[in-house]
């Protein structure tokens, strides 16, 4: 008979593959879309740091969630090489990170942050601004791109010729509208073109306010001037028909000097301002422009509460003025000045204002010009 192993057993082999072909062919398993995950992403994705999502592109890496280092941070931290470019999923040299706003008023916001890395390395900061996160992510719209042309720290990891080391974390940026919620994302870029973002952060400018003392306006305020050589002038002002205004006047061969001009002995009582208006709202407003080329980079606005033989001096240090010649009008809140024990004090408002100053470093036979002086709650 037939042997029929030879001839059967293929038979059946085929039949059975055939059997588990048709089967296999019946299942499929959908490819894997890695589209809109969360960082951090695989090879062949880079993280889109605005948004912390893995989108289709070159690099290696991306955001992740805390801290900053390869890979990035998530919320409230650095994206590190976000763009998949040049230093894709490595950490920059520079880090910022926890960026917030600390003070508001109707038309200015204070920013501040977290720096760490190394400091020759900074090519510069970068501060978009916007009424939306998307406007400042996508940097269109109400957006505004804050770079050193507009404020010269953000050109520094240390601000120059201060006597210390006093890192860039925090720049002021103004034109905002009242009551209006704002946004903003800084990105800091080293000098191999390797950038960190920051988390997107935001504050709501204050109301327009309702009252103003005036503490000078076109004519001289009581009191005297320190020093002397700021007087009242009328050759550029601001507003109006006067200001006062500073000649620099360097000793021996230095280009550029400290000086705090300065209206003292003024008694002006402002009383008025509650204390709840003092936490909230109040804020001293002045116009203020210096010469160049040179900035002022480590600057103070310094107010004096009481008399000349009881006072107490309350400050704003460490802060840039422009050296373009042009006027800036600034608004800083009472609550935000402070001395060696802490912010200044609702109570305070029960004394009289003694001193109003400016403290800068002025290029040397350049004009520094201060006009309208105001109280504003």
């Amino acid at each position: 008979m037939p042997n029929q192993g030879s001839t059967g057993w293929p038979w059946a082999l085929a039949a059975a593959v055939a059997a588990v072909a048709a089967l296999l062919g019946g299942c499929s398993v959908d490819e894997l879309d890695l589209g809109n995950k969360a960082c951090p992403c695989v090879d062949g994705w880079t993280c889109d740091v605005s948004r912390n999502i893995c989108v289709a592109g070159s690099g290696t890496g991306g955001a992740g969630t805390g801290g900053s280092g390869t890979g990035g941070a998530g919320t409230g931290g650095a994206g590190i090489g976000g763009d998949g470019g040049a230093g894709a999923g490595v950490p920059g040299a520079v880090i910022v990170t926890d960026l917030r706003v600390t003070w508001t008023t109707p038309n200015w916001i204070r920013w501040e942050w977290d720096l760490d890395g190394v400091p020759d390395q900074l090519l510069g900061f970068e501060l978009v601004t916007g009424e939306s996160e998307e406007d400042v992510t996508s940097r269109s719209g109400t957006a505004v791109v804050w770079t050193a042309d507009e404020n010269p720290e953000l050109g520094r990891y240390f601000l120059p010729a201060t006597g210390s080391e006093d890192p860039v974390v925090a720049t002021m940026t103004d034109l905002h509208d009242a009551d209006t919620p704002y946004f903003g994302q800084l990105t800091a870029t080293d000098t191999a073109n390797r950038t960190t973002v920051t988390n997107l952060a935001g504050g709501r400018t204050t109301n327009l306010p309702s009252h103003s003392f005036v503490v000078f306006d076109d004519t001289d305020t009581p009191g005297y001037s320190i020093p002397s050589s700021f007087v009242l002038s009328d050759v550029a002002p601001h507003a109006g028909t006067h200001h006062y205004d500073y000649l620099s006047s360097c000793v021996g061969s230095d280009v550029i000097c400290w000086e705090t001009v300065r209206r003292q002995d003024l008694g002006m009582d402002i009383s008025a301002i509650s204390e709840g208006v003092f936490s909230t709202t109040a804020y001293v407003e002045f116009a203020l422009a210096a010469g160049g080329p040179a900035p002022s980079y480590w600057s103070q606005l310094r107010i004096m509460m009481g008399t000349s033989g009881d006072h107490s001096t309350y400050e704003l240090p460490a802060w840039t003025i422009r050296a373009d010649g042009a006027y800036r009008v600034y608004q800083v809140p009472l609550r935000a000045l402070s001395d060696s024990n802490g912010p200044m004090l609702p109570t305070e408002m029960s004394r009289d204002l003694y001193e109003f100053g400016i403290g800068g470093s002025w290029v040397n036979d350049t004009h520094t010009r201060v006009d309208e002086i105001r109280v504003h709650w």
